[in-house]
């Protein structure tokens, strides 16, 4: 059993060359779900990171204090998934409880909880994730309708029928994987719920990920299907709405380095896109975003400079000096390492509103010229 490669997918944060419009790709390190996170933002703070819709905001003012009390379990799965109707949530649900109510009679008549584990893990499979596996699946609602299912989706339903059986469960992640583990007072069962035979006595287990382990709460748990939602923006370079679903998935769990490390991938090849496009202030915002977010990213830093020199180049070959000034000032908010070199810029901008005036006078030489790295 693969981990959920697109759940941890490693897109490549890109740094603009300095000369000409050329791209070279840069490679985040391999990206987990675990570790420590910078700067992240609660929940149910009133911010630009907050979500747009009307139940997920809800949701997130519910699970501010790390708690659901007004929301369901499944119910937030769903929400998280980007289940927005009522309507339709309720007919999910009362699918997933008409199948609760028909198995459930026979898993309570089973006396050894590793047995009732087992039964379950068939039923689910047999019923439920009748689909396919496939790493890309960010929706409960689609493994529930569809059948297909990854870690994370068939985890959150696994947990769900666990609860309700009384069974002990947790979430732990490891690095690119989550799975459940029963814990009783004399032993822990591992459940990796994408195999259907895992708890047969005499089966072969696929090989699963391992690493540093994190136990994970259920808020915890439903950040990870908006990372995964993330992650499936991302891969389509919708930039913006990538960065959204990352800072959510940070305001659910602050601890996850796998969307602290997307978030900056997201911004900073989001800024490159709009470069491309020319359009300059709106990539300056957005890697300014990244450093304030993480200040030691170093693509960040060497993109903001390539772009404003970029930007500037293209703003004075159309003759407006005050917006290349401009575009200046923006870059100079977000960086105290590259005030030398826009100093340069800004001196080089005003030889060039002279060489205007007096066209025998160069306004660039190799010292000022954009293409050549500062010191």
């Amino acid at each position: 059993m693969a981990s959920d490669q697109p759940a941890v997918i490693v897109l490549p944060t890109r740094i603009a060359q300095p000369i000409a419009a050329l791209w070279a790709a840069w490679t985040v390190a391999l990206l987990g779900l675990g570790g420590p996170a910078w700067g992240a933002p609660r929940v149910g703070g009133r911010s630009a990171w907050q979500l747009p819709e009307v139940a997920a905001r809800r949701l997130s003012d519910d699970a501010a204090d790390g708690h659901l009390d007004d929301f369901d379990f499944l119910t937030a799965a769903l929400i998280a998934s980007g289940v927005e109707s009522p309507s339709r949530r309720q007919m999910l649900r009362d699918r997933f409880d008409g199948w609760w109510r028909e198995r459930s009679i026979e898993l309570q008549r089973i006396r050894e909880p590793r047995e009732q584990a087992r039964v379950l893990l068939h039923a689910l499979h047999s019923d439920i994730f009748r689909g396919q596996y496939y790493a890309a699946c960010a929706h409960v609602d689609q493994t529930l309708t569809q059948g297909h299912f990854n870690c994370v989706t068939a985890t959150v339903l696994f947990h769900e029928a666990a609860l309700r059986l009384g069974l002990p469960d947790r979430i732990v992640s490891v690095p690119g994987h989550v799975f459940n583990r029963l814990v009783f007072p004399r032993q822990s069962i591992d459940v990796q719920t994408t195999s259907s035979t895992w708890l047969d006595p005499q089966a072969p287990r696929p090989a699963v990920p391992e690493g540093p382990e994190r136990w994970l709460t259920e808020v915890q748990l439903i950040g990870k299907l908006y990372y995964n939602r993330g992650v499936a923006r991302l891969a389509q370079h919708r930039y913006r709405a990538s960065a959204q679903l990352f800072r959510t998935a940070l305001a659910w769990d602050p601890q996850d380095l796998s969307a602290s490390q997307n978030l900056l991938a997201a911004l900073n090849n989001g800024a490159l896109a709009a470069a491309e496009r020319h359009r300059y202030f709106e990539a300056l915002g957005l890697l300014r975003e990244g450093l304030q977010f993480d200040p030691q990213f170093q693509p960040l830093e060497a993109n903001y400079r390539h772009i404003a020199e970029a930007g500037v180049k293209e703003l004075l070959a159309q003759a407006r000096p005050d917006a290349a000034r401009r575009l200046l000032q923006e870059a100079a908010q977000a960086t105290l390492r590259e005030r030398r070199w826009i100093a340069r810029q800004q001196h080089s901008v005003a030889r060039w509103e002279e060489a205007r005036q007096r066209p025998s006078v160069p306004y660039w030489d190799t010292a000022d010229d954009l293409t050549t790295a500062a010191p």
